[in-house]
């Protein structure tokens, strides 16, 4: 019987933006490319960060109207990132 632990790996990937200035009433899209797990777009909110709900919060497009001067970020995650296998 042998056992051990197999690490599952998240690659964050790249994000790009489809605007460099945005004003008022502007449209933006964030997105990411070559990325592997689960993802949730997140907006600081004084010293916190907010998850997103909006559609797209979810999903490596996430398009937008920004009502306020933010800081966005991407959380990436893999579920069972550590998994317990046994064999006989």
């Amino acid at each position: 019987m042998s056992a051990g632990y197999h690490n599952n790996c998240v690659f964050g990937g790249f994000i790009t933006s489809t605007n460099d200035t945005i004003c008022e009433g502007d449209t933006i899209s964030l997105s990411i490319a070559s990325h592997s797990g689960i993802i949730q777009w997140q907006r600081r909110d004084g010293l916190t960060w907010v998850n997103e709900t909006g559609i797209g919060a979810n999903d490596s497009v996430y398009t937008f109207v920004p009502m306020q001067t933010s800081i966005y970020r991407l959380i990436v995650t893999i579920q069972d990132a550590y998994q317990f296998q046994q064999s006989t």
